[in-house]
């Protein structure tokens, strides 16, 4: 495979996310997806891989008393597991045509959860 990659640059308030494939093993020995157990729920993660130069803007602000606005942090960055709709950004799912590699476009308030990773990990 080549180590070549197209940059996907999202607009406005769109998050590009690249969808989890992680293997579980079950008390009993069967292998399922992470991703399957969420989908039962109506859910998929992912990983951010690229943030619109709008998305979260319009949760990150707070309007003072004086007038003048103060700015928060997206709750959300590249690099952070997410859980999203199964079904969020409708139907947006990309291919990269060099890689191979599928991505899904959401919009930023589709993100409903950040997955922390346990301590040690």
């Amino acid at each position: 495979m080549s180590s070549k990659r197209t940059y996907i640059r999202p607009t406005g308030h769109r998050v590009i996310v690249k969808p989890d494939d992680v293997e579980v093993m079950s008390k009993g020995g069967i292998i399922t997806s992470l991703a399957d157990k969420f989908e039962q729920m109506g859910q998929e993660t992912g990983v951010v891989v690229a943030l619109g130069p709008q998305a979260f803007l319009a949760y990150c602000h707070e309007q003072l008393a004086d007038g003048t606005t103060k700015w928060g942090e997206p709750w959300c960055k590249v690099g952070d597991r997410v859980v999203h709709q199964k079904y969020a950004g409708g139907g947006n799912r990309i291919k990269d045509p060099v890689t191979e590699e599928k991505f899904i476009i959401i919009n930023d308030g589709d993100i409903k959860a950040v997955l922390e990773p346990k301590e040690g990990e």
